[in-house]
């Protein structure tokens, strides 16, 4: 499995690449919690490409993900034609298919971990365990902690910034992930309200500063909600 990692509204987002499948994906969980609004809310089933076993619920005609590339400037990247899916396993990524390869690719190289796009940018790839994709028809019955991890799914709910953190620590040991990795996926499946602290705090803090950070706020919201 191959995945990119990019930003839509501020927002992170984990992104699939899939040269065997004929369009682009993206769930609708992850939809409504960047705030887009559907372009094709309703689409004919004629009209929506084979896609083995996923409901389609409407398509957007054009998406705007920015990448961070190899030398950390930030490039934004078309994506057309993007449909969005209700199915639970991709509830919360993008998915680019072979269309956006033909726009946008020029050159996967796999031992370096590069993707390079037509304008020349590289950005950093991340080749992860297979999880069983055929062409779009993902199961995953019951998936645990390190898939949902891989996956983009992992979510903090409502556990503590510690107990979420050691999770998502033991989960990226196991997958051999880097820090810089690490802390996208810990920020990734903040809820809301955290995601926006950690902002405040600063997010180029390391990974140990945030938590101690965060931490902190937890505390003293949890002592407010005690006195009040």
């Amino acid at each position: 499995m191959k995945i990119l990692y990019c930003e839509i509204n501020e927002t992170p987002v984990t992104v699939v690449l899939d040269s065997g499948a004929n369009c682009n994906i993206i769930g609708k969980s992850l939809v409504d919690e960047l705030g887009l609004e559907i372009d094709y809310p309703h689409i004919e089933s004629e009209k929506s490409p084979h896609i083995l076993g996923l409901p389609i619920l409407g398509m957007f005609h054009e998406i705007n993900p920015s990448f961070q590339s190899k030398d950390n400037k930030s490039k934004q990247v078309k994506v057309t034609d993007v449909f969005v899916t209700n199915k639970p396993e991709l509830e919360y990524v993008l998915i680019l298919g072979q269309p956006w390869f033909q726009e946008n690719a020029m050159k996967l190289d796999f031992p370096n971990k590069t993707l390079t796009l037509l304008d020349g940018t590289d950005i950093q790839l991340v080749i992860g365990p297979r999880i069983y994709i055929d062409h779009l028809n993902i199961i995953l019955t019951g998936p645990t902690d390190i898939q949902k991890f891989r996956f983009g799914i992992l979510r903090q709910e409502e556990s503590s910034i510690m107990e979420y953190y050691t999770k998502v620590k033991k989960c990226g040991k196991l997958a051999g992930y880097n820090e810089v990795q690490l802390k996208y996926h810990f920020l990734r499946g903040l809820s809301r309200d955290n995601q926006l602290e950690a902002r405040r705090c600063g997010t180029d803090l390391s990974l140990d500063e945030l938590i101690a950070k965060l931490s902190v706020v937890e505390n003293i919201r949890k002592i407010n909600d005690i006195c009040v």
